[in-house]
């Protein structure tokens, strides 16, 4: 029975091809069109994330907090408030703290920001100890090595020395470090560019108060799991909240929403076609087998050989090309 199935299928091997090719392509359209319409929104988010700026990528949280037990347990505070409204891991929490005041007729804001130090090219180093400061280079040519900081509600000027200068660079909107905050993106050609400090130096000043921080950056372009609406915690705690990840999901949406229409069409399309010129295909390859199946019958062979003979061929090409065109597909869309 074996060698009467090879027998047949040495005897047509050319319309056997064929209709194994034909098959392997049908099936290749029908395990790509799923795995395109998700390649593809996958693709659109992605697309959409590197397209966005920082300010849409982000949520930021601001709020006037005193602190009693220092600059830092005030920031780890709201951070801690913050992340039990949104606890979402594919967010980066980035902390910081702030007061606006002036150094002479400089309007600039003093800032804690851990991390800084990463994000900029500093000459010089960080601040290690309180009243040491990071500024930028034409701020440093103003102010000099030392000078006095005026903060509003404290009555002595606060002493700082410049330990660092940097030159703020052209990009600084772009990137995520500053969660889209204007105010604290260093500038090129902005006399009040913020002055970098660490906690120690709010401390010794006996700030009794101060801005704090908070911003949820999205890392990668997967996003949050769940809702994030933080604005009833904002009114109930008096938080100023920015939030600009809800325009990242919006174009996110409607991307997905376009997709789901086109992809889906284009590969059922080609489905169809591919499914068509095989049941073509096949046809013809059977209308070839009506003389053997006309002299099987006359001369009484027994049905499962008649079977072999003429169905066999073309079912087991259908059955090799199934997961050669499974393959195919997942190549394809990869």
């Amino acid at each position: 029975m074996f060698r009467l199935l090879l027998a047949a299928l040495r005897y047509r091997i050319g319309a056997m091809l064929a209709l194994g090719a034909l098959a392997m392509l049908t099936v290749a359209a029908a395990v790509a069109v799923p795995f395109y319409t998700s390649a593809a929104e996958d693709h659109a988010v992605s697309t959409v994330f590197d397209n966005a700026a920082p300010a849409d990528r982000s949520i930021t949280v601001t709020a006037e907090v005193p602190i009693p037990t220092g600059t830092r347990a005030a920031m780890e505070k709201l951070l801690s408030e913050v992340l039990r409204h949104a606890p979402q891991p594919e967010f980066e929490a980035i902390t910081g703290a702030l007061v606006r005041g002036s150094a002479g007729a400089l309007e600039a804001p003093l800032v804690v920001r851990p991390g800084f130090c990463e994000a900029l090219t500093i000459t010089g180093r960080c601040p290690q100890r309180a009243g040491e400061v990071v500024v930028s280079d034409a701020a440093a040519q103003r102010l000099g090595n030392t000078f006095q900081y005026r903060i509003p509600r404290v009555e002595t000027p606060v002493t700082l020395r410049v330990v660092g200068t940097y030159v703020p660079p052209r990009d600084s909107d772009l990137q995520p470090f500053w969660g889209g905050r204007a105010e604290l993106a260093p500038r090129p050609l902005r006399a009040g560019n913020p002055m970098f400090t660490n906690d120690q130096t709010f401390d010794e000043a006996k700030v009794d108060s101060l801005i704090a921080t908070v911003d949820l950056v999205l890392a990668g372009p997967a996003l949050p799991h769940g809702t994030v609406d933080l604005k009833p915690a904002a009114a109930d705690a008096r938080w100023d909240v920015s939030d600009g990840l809800a325009r990242l999901l919006d174009a996110t949406t409607e991307a997905k929403r376009r997709l789901r229409i086109s992809a889906p069409l284009g590969g059922l399309t080609m489905l169809a076609v591919s499914g068509w010129i095989l049941l073509l295909a096949a046809a013809n390859v059977a209308g070839g087998r009506r003389a053997e199946a006309a002299v099987g019958d006359l001369r009484g062979i027994p049905r499962r050989p008649r079977f072999l003979l003429t169905r066999g061929p073309s079912l087991l090409a259908l059955i090799l090309a199934a997961p050669l065109g499974a393959a195919l597909g997942w190549a394809f869309v990869n």
